[in-house]
């Protein structure tokens, strides 16, 4: 072999060394995408269980509020037959005081 068909079989080595690195270097970035494709399914998972949190603690919520509203109706049903039991004592006890004053006057006429 001459000296410039060695030349150029190492160019065409070189070459082909090249094409070859360029493969290996294209196909790692399709490792990276792989990689990438898992992380975005596994953020994919964790925020449909987020949703799923959340949809629980909306329900949770709501029912606490339902509850609360039905606590509030309650005392405030307690607090008026509270008041209206009082009312009634009031009106129990002027019932039953004496009427001393207009005998009270009365007698001061006849005197």
């Amino acid at each position: 072999m001459s000296f410039e068909e060695l030349l150029k079989y190492q160019n065409s080595l070189i070459e082909s060394l090249q094409h070859r690195n360029q493969s290996l270097h294209e196909s790692t970035k399709s490792v990276d995408l792989d990689s990438m494709v898992f992380k975005a399914n596994q953020y994919v998972i964790k925020l449909t269980n987020i949703k799923k949190d959340m949809e629980t603690i909306k329900e949770r919520s709501e029912r606490n509020k339902r509850r609360a509203l039905k606590l509030q109706e309650q005392q405030r049903d307690y607090a008026l037959e509270k008041e209206l039991r009082r009312d009634e004592m009031i009106q129990r006890e002027k019932q039953l005081a004496p009427i001393i004053v207009k005998n009270a006057q009365k007698n001061q006429d006849d005197g």
